[in-house]
């Protein structure tokens, strides 16, 4: 069984149900959410966060779908002990859950940005590989089918 990081940060592709964990997270086991996109601003505002998550005596979870220019802040967060998972997939399916979603008003991102997203991670993706290294979880199939929560953490941190 592998230990419970203080600080998680999760990315990946859009729409690989990266927020819908961090959620789960918090209203399951108790973990303080931390939306990136509100506090990764500059590299200032990333150190901020993360000092603010390590005083914080409950465990934090950052859900942060980052733009690959930004993967020295990843880097960056991993010197201060913070454990970093990648959530990938079927980029199909992630694409109808994203258009399912704008069309539900649920986010405000444009097809166009998805796109541009997408092609920026398939341009970065030899280094994005080699930053996350084996914590990357196929989170989204065909379908769109999605990973359930629970064995999501189960496949960060074994059994409990």
């Amino acid at each position: 069984m592998v230990s419970l990081p203080h600080i998680l940060l999760v990315s990946g592709i859009p729409a690989s149900g990266k927020s819908t964990y961090s959620r789960w997270l918090k209203d399951n086991k108790g973990w303080y959410h931390c939306e990136g996109d509100q506090v990764f601003t500059d590299q200032e505002s990333v150190e901020a966060a993360v000092q603010e998550a390590q005083a914080r005596t409950q465990r934090t979870v950052i859900d942060w779908g980052f733009p690959p220019a930004c993967l020295n802040k990843v880097r960056w967060v991993t010197t201060q002990g913070v454990e970093i998972w990648w959530f990938d997939g079927d980029r199909e399916a992630a694409k109808t859950s994203f258009t399912k979603r704008g069309q539900s008003g649920q986010h405000p991102a444009t097809m166009q940005a998805l796109k541009i997203q997408l092609a920026a991670i398939e341009a970065s993706w030899s280094q994005i590989g080699k930053v996350f290294g084996a914590h990357i979880i196929r989170s989204v199939e065909d379908g769109p089918q999605y990973l359930g929560p629970d064995r999501i953490f189960e496949a960060m941190f074994g059994p409990r």
